[in-house]
């Protein structure tokens, strides 16, 4: 059997059952969080219930896991709430599901998650900017530390700060000398060249987290990396 024919011979009953589900999202919270669960086994059969899932995704992980089950159909509101939501309560959730989904969503036809919000980054808004910054530290790829590394010169403190911290988002904390990503170690020096004390923190943390030493000033980092450069990309 064809799945249109399928489907047009079983809809009925399957948007039944969700809106079912939907009625069930007003109940108390033991019912309300059975009916999720239950919309996020339809994937996207479950694409009516999308506003409704939307608007209790305030600190709201089980609504965001299943949006990201439901997929396509939630793509364009889960990318509104991780930009433009005022609250993070909302953004972080939404951020979430669109890591979970993202794989799934990139297609010759679409530039996907992570393009979007690096796409975000080059916005006049300094806002945008760097809430796509830390969104992008839960996407760990070549691309987005590319485009973070490009945030570390921007213009915006904020955007810089948070372009570091959403790197080393990517990062587990390493041994000295068990390093993996060394391309990155240069371009975070270099941004010690900003006199801006919260971006030379972050940069300090992101730098220990990346190559297991620790320094406090960037002539400690330059010297290290002088001495160890060479070795390191040569193993790359």
């Amino acid at each position: 059997m064809k799945w249109q024919q399928w489907w047009e011979e079983n809809k009925e009953e399957i948007l039944g059952y969700v809106w079912h589900q939907i009625s069930r999202l007003k109940s108390g919270r033991d019912e309300r969080a059975s009916a999720i669960m239950k919309l996020r086994t339809l994937g996207a059969g479950a694409a009516p219930a999308v506003p409704f899932l939307m608007a209790m995704l305030h600190n709201n992980n089980l609504a965001a896991m299943t949006l990201a089950e439901i997929g396509r159909p939630a793509l364009e509101p889960l990318m509104k709430a991780a930009l433009y939501d005022d609250s993070s309560m909302v953004r972080e959730p939404a951020v979430k599901a669109l890591s979970r989904m993202s794989r799934e969503l990139t297609t010759l036809d679409d530039p996907g998650v992570v393009q979007r919000f690096i796409t975000a980054l080059s916005d006049d808004n300094a806002t945008l900017r760097v809430r796509a910054a830390k969104a992008l530290g839960s996407f760990k790829c070549p691309s987005v530390y590319e485009a973070l590394i490009g945030s570390i010169e921007d213009a915006n403190p904020g955007v810089r700060v948070s372009a570091v911290y959403a790197i080393g988002d990517g990062l587990v904390t390493v041994s000295p000398g068990n390093i993996d990503k060394p391309y990155l170690i240069q371009p975070l020096i270099a941004g010690f060249d900003h006199a801006q004390t919260s971006l030379h923190r972050a940069l300090r943390v992101v730098l220990h987290r990346l190559t297991g030493y620790y320094f406090e000033d960037c002539t400690g980092w330059q010297k290290w990396w002088a001495e160890n450069r060479e070795k390191l990309l040569s193993v790359e």
